[in-house]
């Protein structure tokens, strides 16, 4: 078994891990980033989140730097995670424990899709 984590980028943001119900990715997901923008997610059409999605990740990348990694198993993504300053991730300021100080940095996902690698701690290495 091949574990990769790979930082998160414009090209391999499209290998976020899939599933079945809303939002369906990662890659789609705008609630901590596009709050302002949360109409009816399952009426939107993917590939405009995904473009949503892509333009919040290249101002990121802009202004803070690595935002992001990707866990690949066998060169399958398995893996997703996403951090930020809570300015860049507005929803933050509505998390129930209180808004994050400004100097800190927000982890909005992290996720582990194949439930086999969550024994082998992803989320601690991607961390």
């Amino acid at each position: 078994m091949k574990l990769d984590i790979l930082t998160l980028t414009e090209e391999n943001l499209k290998d976020a891990p899939k599933w079945g119900s809303h939002p369906f990715s990662c890659k789609y997901c705008l609630y901590w980033e596009l709050p302002e923008e949360l109409i009816d997610p399952e009426k939107e059409r993917k590939e405009d989140m995904m473009q949503r999605k892509l333009r919040w990740l290249r101002e990121a990348r802009e202004r803070f730097g690595n935002c992001g990694r990707i866990v690949y198993l066998d060169g399958k993504s398995a893996g997703y995670a996403q951090y930020a300053p809570p300015d860049l991730l507005p929803n933050s300021a509505n998390y129930h424990s209180g808004p994050p100080s400004e100097d800190a940095v927000f982890i909005g996902c992290l996720f582990t899709f194949d439930s086999k690698l969550r024994r082998s701690r992803p989320g601690s290495q991607m961390l």
